[in-house]
Formats: structure tokens, C-alpha cells, sequence
């Protein structure tokens, strides 16, 4: 054991040299590892957000994601949330959203990317969540045509603007279209995963022209007071089945699983 300790700054001087002699190995060796540390602080934190410390608003119990055969997120069209919004009774209320990567600028700022979400302006007020600063997005926001806008995550305002309060109301452009920021949400809230910019659903590029087959949505719902996992699964699945009549060209009758937002997915409907 002594021995191996004094052959140790040998060995150390030895590798030293071999990654000084051939820098362009060095330099590949160092970006996977970095990758590799970047890949796994990055599940470390969805899985510590959605599975260890729950979902990061009040009343979680009463959230359902809607899941696929396999448990994974289910891939909806922006018709087919519509139509379960308006013929199901079980929810409080259904909120659609896709993730995207969000560039943002603004004068006296590099370019900088997060993760972001379209997401459908009521999906705030079923949170119940409240800005720290303005206000969130609101179902005016979400029309199309409606003034472009923006509410920033807690870590944006902080890293990015230094915790400046006159960031609201400011102008800057997200992927290049002109926004206003409208808000900051208080620090921990990052709403689905760990994104940090949001814009209304509205805004998403091609919404309004998607046609039913189109599934690049996500949805979650809150059940209202009162009603069982149980009768939203037989409701859901009662109307995509409907639907599949009615739209049997676009539309199967898939088995959706209905389970709560940051729960292990039980049994499909």
C-alpha cells in the first residue's frame, strides 16, 4: 500500500505529460466529460422537480397528465383538446402546451437561450399561480393576433436583469418576434419541467393552420372538487371514442392513461 502512494506523483506527472502531448485528444476527453456532467445534472433536476420534491404548485393531488400505452406524455392536437374541453365534465379545466427552446434579446444583452413552453393562458390561473412581479398570461394574450408577450421565470430575472423590477413592461424579442414582458414568476416555479420562459399557446409558429392530425401538444387538466381519477378516465374515454367516429380519417380511439401530473401511471382506461 506505501508503495502505491509513492508511485502516485509519478503516475500524476506521467498523465499529465501524455494530455499535454496530444491536446486535441485532451480537448475531446474534456467536452464529453462535460457533456456527460451536463446530461446528468439535467435528469438529476427533472427527476429531483417531478419525482423527489412533487410538482411545484399548490394542490398538486389534483393534477392529471394524460399519458399514452407506453406512460409516455400523450401527443395531442390542438382540435382534439378543444373538443375534450368542451364536452367533458370532470376537469376544472384542460391546458395545452409544447416545450421549445426560447432565445431571448434585448438592447444591452447577448442573446441567450432557454428552455421555454407555449402553453394555454389558463394553465395560470388552474396553478393557481400569482407573478411576483406584473402579471401572468391571461386568455386575451391567448387569441390570435394578440399582442406578443412574455412572463420570465425567477432564474432569467435574477441571472440575466440582475432582479431588476422595471424589466416588466420592457420590450425584447423571443426567437426574434418582438414581445413585451408582462411578468416574473416567483423563485422555484418551473412549469412543466424546468422551463423559465413562457409565452401564450397562441404565439406557438402554425397554430392556428394545424389540422387535427397534427399532434404536437402535450395536456394537463385539474379535476374539479370532488370527482374520482376513476370518472375522469371513463369520461376521456368515452369522448375519444366518440371522436373517433366522428373523425375516422384523423382520429383513432387510443387507450389514454389518466394519472396524477407527478405520480407513478397506474392502470390505462
Amino acid at each position: 500500500m506505501a508503495r502505491v502512494f509513492d508511485d502516485l506523483p509519478r503516475d500524476v506527472r506521467f498523465a499529465a505529460r501524455l494530455l499535454i502531448k496530444d491536446r486535441w485528444f485532451t480537448a475531446a476527453a474534456v467536452f464529453a466529460l462535460s457533456l456527460g456532467i451536463a446530461a446528468n445534472s439535467t435528469v438529476y433536476t427533472v427527476i429531483n422537480t417531478m419525482m423527489l420534491r412533487g410538482l411545484p404548485v399548490a394542490h398538486p393531488d389534483r393534477f392529471v397528465a394524460f399519458l399514452d400505452e407506453t406512460r409516455a406524455p400523450l401527443a395531442v392536437s390542438y382540435r382534439d383538446v378543444e373538443d375534450w374541453r368542451a364536452a367533458t365534465a370532470s376537469f376544472s379545466g384542460l391546458a395545452a402546451y409544447t416545450q421549445a427552446a426560447m432565445i431571448i434579446d434585448d438592447e444591452g444583452h447577448v442573446p441567450e437561450q432557454f428552455g421555454g413552453a407555449y402553453i394555454a393562458a389558463r394553465a395560470f390561473q388552474l396553478l393557481d399561480e400569482q407573478p411576483l412581479l406584473g402579471r401572468v398570461l391571461q386568455p386575451q394574450d391567448d387569441r390570435r393576433g394578440a399582442p406578443a408577450v412574455v412572463v420570465l421565470g425567477y432564474r432569467v430575472w435574477k441571472s440575466r436583469y440582475d432582479s431588476d423590477a422595471t424589466v416588466v413592461g420592457r420590450a425584447v424579442r423571443i426567437n426574434g418576434v418582438p414581445s413585451t414582458v408582462v411578468g416574473v414568476m416567483r423563485e422555484g416555479f418551473r412549469f412543466p419541467l424546468i422551463e423559465d420562459i413562457w409565452q401564450p399557446l397562441a404565439a406557438l409558429p402554425g397554430l392556428a393552420t394545424e389540422t387535427r392530425d397534427a399532434r404536437t401538444l402535450r395536456v394537463f387538466g385539474r379535476l374539479r372538487d370532488g370527482v374520482s381519477i376513476g370518472s375522469a378516465r371513463a369520461e376521456i374515454a368515452a369522448v375519444t371514442q366518440r371522436l373517433a367516429r366522428e373523425y375516422a380519417d384523423t382520429n383513432t380511439a387510443p387507450r389514454i392513461v389518466i394519472d396524477p401530473f407527478t405520480g407513478t401511471p397506474r392502470h390505462p382506461v
